[in-house]
């Protein structure tokens, strides 16, 4: 039924195919003997795992020519990943050392001159060397032992099912992983072959932590190794989405209050309450202020608020009026003090019935302030109830 969909689907550049397994636990590989000495696939970033079926891109030449020249043959290959994705001629060095012998089920030719190649992967291998590099790659390779699981250990019930579990809320949790993977991972039975489909499936964040999966020969060692990557994936994912989330509301608040403030103006402007004019002139008289920096930039908040206020709200005109306030005040500004006793008497006189104690206290803290000719003199405190004279005491002092 696969095949017979691959063969519909030749010729097409644009589709998906899932990793496949026998979901009663079996590969459904023939007994293969697998020979020493085998054609070499270096993928990029795909791993194959025994049991698995997977397609794979080929476009480098050597590649298309080992594929077509295999798929008319023997059809067994073995494929090693390169450790750096950038390298386009692999050697020894360049690819892990652990792989899995593979065979060629389909090829289907792409418009663009690539192929697509459906791999089934036997059993794992290990590379000892590399015999020849032309027309493609050729090298010696090692079957690997491998430890059959238990089929009554209970532990390993327990190790697949907590597996199953993290991996169906990765995908829960991930839009981009077809969902169609639950309905294939909640029917697997066999614990190694639910191992070998959920890690060639699932996305790690390095592509060594699938190869040090595929190292293992103990099946509950390699459950366990999977296990504790699919519960750091399922803390990287929520992470990310918290992230998201956050970034997501923050901006969308802001766009909230973008939108609301240029509705807000063009109803200000529709109704003739436009103030525009009025903030320009805040700005201008602001700019000529010879005001510290930090009173600027208070000032600018101020007005900024300003501008988001409605003109018929009770706040726009206590927030005016406290800006005109501002800019009303002398900043920098400072006269001269007239410290003529006689005249300062005759305007407390003038101003005052009274008082006499009082006018004595400014007249002789005026005479101290003359003969020291600094500010370091005391501060004059007036008080009393009100009505008494305080504040016309105060504008005396300041004429």
């Amino acid at each position: 039924m696969i095949l017979d969909q691959l063969s519909q689907l030749e010729g097409a550049g644009n589709y998906n195919i899932l990793p496949i397994v026998n979901v009663e636990g079996s590969s459904n590989v023939e007994d293969i003997d697998i020979p020493n000495t085998l054609p070499i696939l270096a993928t990029r970033d795909a791993v194959l795992f025994p049991g698995t079926v997977l397609p794979v891109t080929i476009g480098r030449q050597k590649s298309l020519k080992l594929i077509k020249t295999l798929y008319k043959g023997t059809k067994i290959i073995a494929t090693f990943t390169q450790k750096n994705v950038k390298v386009e001629e692999p050697d020894f060095e360049d690819l892990y050392n652990i792989g899995v012998a593979a065979k060629i089920i389909k090829i289907i030719e792409l418009p663009d001159g690539t192929l697509s190649a459906l791999l089934q992967g036997i059993h794992r291998i290990s590379l000892k060397e590399i015999l020849s590099r032309e027309p493609y790659l050729v090298g010696i390779v090692e079957n690997l032992p491998e430890v059959r699981a238990k089929e009554d250990d209970n532990y390993n019930d327990y190790v697949a099912d907590s597996i199953k579990d993290a991996a169906l809320t990765i995908i829960k949790m991930s839009p981009n992983i077809p969902q169609e993977l639950s309905f294939a991972i909640k029917n697997i039975e066999g614990f190694e072959f639910l191992i070998n489909f959920i890690a060639a499936n699932m996305e790690f964040e390095k592509i060594s932590d699938k190869i040090k999966i595929l190292s293992e020969s103990n099946p509950t060692e390699r459950g366990m190794r999977l296990l504790e990557l699919l519960q750091k994936q399922i803390e990287f994912i929520k992470l990310k989405n918290d992230i998201q989330q956050k970034v997501k509301s923050e901006m969308d608040q802001q766009q909230r209050e973008y939108y609301l403030n240029n509705q807000l103006k063009t109803i200000q402007e529709e109704l003739g309450m436009d103030d525009g004019e009025d903030f320009d002139k805040f700005r201008e008289k602001a700019a000529a202020k010879k005001w510290p920096k930090e009173i600027a930039k208070a000032f600018e908040k101020e007005l900024a608020k300003l501008e988001k206020y409605n003109p018929s709200s009770p706040d726009y005109s206590v927030q005016y009026n406290y800006l005109e306030f501002m800019l009303d005040l002398p900043w920098g500004e400072m006269s001269k003090d007239n410290l003529d006793l006689a005249h300062a008497q005759k305007v407390l006189d003038h101003d005052h019935y009274g008082l006499e104690s009082v006018k004595d206290r400014i007249i002789e803290y005026l005479a101290v302030l003359k003969l020291k000719g600094n500010m370091k003199s005391p501060i004059l405190c007036l008080y009393g109830p009100p009505g008494v004279g305080k504040t016309s005491l105060g504008k005396s002092i300041a004429k």
